[in-house]
């Protein structure tokens, strides 16, 4: 679905993806790792083009789009949306507004299609009955759901997640991964997910690329990953968090 060819990008004299390449396929989940300040969350932003590359190229379903203008750009995000670390949700709307709202404000359905729709969604991620409660008055795992339902809502082929489970107790940063899985399966969706949960996102991983000074050093299966004689990735997916203290 998505193809990365040689892909730079830099801020000022800070070079942070120094040629990076990676193939996002169809249907399929994809986990970037990597440490702290490496290019991962950079390189999200660049997929859904809230930034441009200084050089190389992306493409989705076989189409360029580092290189589209702004309105073009707009219809093609569509098709793909971004799930970041916090909810982001409008604490003066209700659950169910802030899942209607994408459709609300992109889509010409009526609103009793809208009803259906949210609720769809809501029943997707386990938060039937929710929908006229306010942010504030749910729970932070909850409140990640509501996210997600209103990422979904507008049917998105790709989604694109930034340490979904970050802030969360492990109990429900597993429950959140569940649902990934569910999307995928339900929806056929195609997902990259960046995360240092690394124990969570191998369990629904079809492959897991690692990301070192701005390139990809390794992809392969989780297992694969596991079985790995590369020192420094040993050491990442042996103990995570520490890398990220080291950083």
């Amino acid at each position: 679905m998505i193809k990365i060819n040689n892909l730079k990008k830099s801020f000022n004299s800070k070079v942070v993806l120094n040629g990076l390449n990676l193939t996002i396929e169809d249907g399929k989940t994809t986990v970037i790792i990597g440490e702290s300040g490496c290019g991962k969350t950079v390189l999200l932003k660049l997929l859904v083009g809230f930034l441009k590359p200084d050089s190389g190229e992306i493409y989705f379903n076989q189409h360029r789009i580092d290189n589209i203008g702004w309105k073009e750009l707009n219809k093609l995000r569509r098709k793909f949306t971004m799930v970041f670390q916090a909810p982001a949700l409008f604490d003066w709307l209700t659950v169910f507004e802030n899942v209607a709202l994408p459709l609300r404000e992109h889509s010409k359905l009526k609103e009793k299609r809208i009803i259906e729709e949210v609720e769809s969604k809501l029943e997707l991620v386990g938060l039937i009955g929710e929908g006229n409660k306010m942010p504030s008055e749910i729970s932070i795992g909850m409140q990640k759901r509501v996210s997600l339902a209103r990422a979904l809502i507008m049917n998105p082929e790709c989604i694109f997640y930034d340490e979904p489970t970050t802030g969360l107790d492990p109990i429900i940063a597993n429950n959140i991964i569940s649902l990934f899985a569910k999307f995928q399966k339900t929806l056929n969706t195609t997902s990259l997910i960046v995360s240092h949960d690394i124990g969570n996102v191998f369990r629904i991983a079809d492959k897991v690329a690692m990301m070192k000074n701005g390139i990809i050093i390794s992809e392969d299966s989780p297992k694969e990953f596991r079985k790995t004689s590369d020192a420094y990735i040993k050491r990442f997916i042996a103990h995570p968090q520490d890398n990220e203290m080291k950083k």
